[in-house]
């Protein structure tokens, strides 16, 4: 610096900080800092050459970040930029010991590393706050004995601004990260919520659903077991009209009935939360029943079914139908020990229509009953008459029984 009055001098200096202090303002990173001190604070004190370095500590290492003079030829460029460890140099020697040096003469210091030129003097200050070094600010001059008390105080002071603009900026950069987590930290907690009051949305939803089935199934019960309560009242009076006395036999018969409606009536509860239950779930449940009935004979029957689903309304009768058929085919074509084979096959006609064929071991030319069996042929009529169906013509080649009936909404 040029030799000034007292004043003058004082004046410069607080201009050369506030200007200084001013450009430092707004900087958003430590490059900012460094270069504004060595062109906004260097230049303005006419400093001959400066190189501010970065301390990396977690590498022990000091690596030029920003330069004045002879190192900085143009714009932001650093030449032959310089990396130093802890304790290498003089400059890596401030940086271990975080105290100030300055040398007034470099030649007797074997500390000393020539960088692009040799010049004599040095001064080195460290950037540091509560004992965390973040950098070195290094000035050299040609000169002998250059840089005096004022110097080290105005780098000193110059060192502790940079430190606490430093700071200030890792803070800002710590709480931007800090804001980013918490962001994503809220985020994910809303999507948590959102989540778990869709899930507990859903559970609502479905718990009402079940409630709702749950009162559906039991209007649904109520009204079967009065169906069944009918149909089997009905049963019981056909049998009174047809036979003169209530022997052995009629009760036995009532009995099957009603075992049949308790049967299908199981069946179906099984189901009943589906709207329109599986057709061939209901056959091999309803063949399970039957074969349990019949234990007077060894009874093979098999079912197939075209037909997916039917209305409860169409399964209650068909299940009557064909175990009545069942039941009489057994009676009318063998005898009480004989192994009995029935198949089942229920297929899609026109019309809304289904067709249920009946194929035994033995021909069933001649399934239709007979004034020996009026009972029997009384309940198939009636149980044909609510599928709104009739009877086809037997196929005598094939031995096939078969028919038409209408699924009842």
């Amino acid at each position: 610096m040029e030799q000034l009055k007292p004043y003058q001098r004082d004046k410069s200096l607080l201009e050369v900080i506030h200007n200084f202090i001013k450009f430092t303002a707004s900087a958003e990173s430590p490059q900012e800092i460094f270069w504004a001190i060595t062109k906004n604070f260097m230049e303005m004190l006419q400093i001959e050459d400066c190189v501010v370095y970065e301390a990396l500590p977690h590498e022990r290492k000091i690596i030029q970040r920003a330069a004045h003079g002879a190192k900085n030829p143009n714009g932001d460029v650093i030449h032959n930029l310089l990396v130093l460890e802890y304790g290498e140099g003089i400059v890596g020697w401030v940086a271990e010991n975080q105290t100030t040096v300055c040398i007034g003469d470099a030649r007797l210091d074997s500390r000393y590393i020539v960088d692009d030129n040799i010049r004599l003097s040095e001064l080195s200050v460290p950037i540091q706050f509560n004992g965390e070094l973040f950098g070195i600010i290094d000035s050299e001059n040609s000169q002998e004995n250059f840089y005096n008390i004022e110097h080290i105080q105005l780098f000193e002071l110059i060192a502790e601004l940079a430190a606490t603009l430093l700071v200030r900026i890792r803070q800002k950069e710590e709480l931007g990260k800090l804001k980013e987590e918490l962001e994503h930290l809220l985020l994910n907690k809303k999507k948590a919520l959102d989540d778990a009051i869709e899930t507990v949305s859903e559970q609502v939803s479905e718990l009402k659903h079940h409630e709702e089935k749950r009162e559906i199934l039991i209007r649904e019960v109520h009204h079967r077991v009065n169906n069944n309560l009918q149909i089997l009242t009905s049963l019981i009076s056909i049998y009174l009209y047809e036979s003169e006395k209530i022997d052995k036999s009629v009760l036995e018969e009532i009995k099957q009935k009603i075992q049949t409606l308790s049967s299908i009536h199981l069946i179906l509860l099984k189901s009943v939360e589906n709207n329109r239950p599986g057709v061939q779930d209901f056959l091999l449940d309803l063949i399970a029943s039957i074969r349990y009935m019949n234990d007077s004979n060894y009874l093979i029957l098999t079912a197939q079914s075209w037909a997916p689903v039917f209305s409860m309304n169409t399964l209650i009768p068909l299940g009557m139908l064909i175990n009545q058929l069942v039941s009489h085919s057994i009676q009318q074509f063998w005898n009480k020990n004989e192994t009995v084979e029935i198949n089942l096959a229920i297929i899609f006609s026109v019309d809304s229509y289904f067709i249920l064929e009946l194929n035994g071991t033995k021909s069933l030319e001649k399934l239709i009953p007979d004034e020996k069996f009026e009972i029997s042929k009384t309940l198939i009529d009636v149980f044909i008459d609510q599928l709104e169906g009739e009877i086809l013509t037997p196929d005598k080649e094939f031995g096939i029984w078969k028919i038409k009936l209408k699924e009842i909404e």
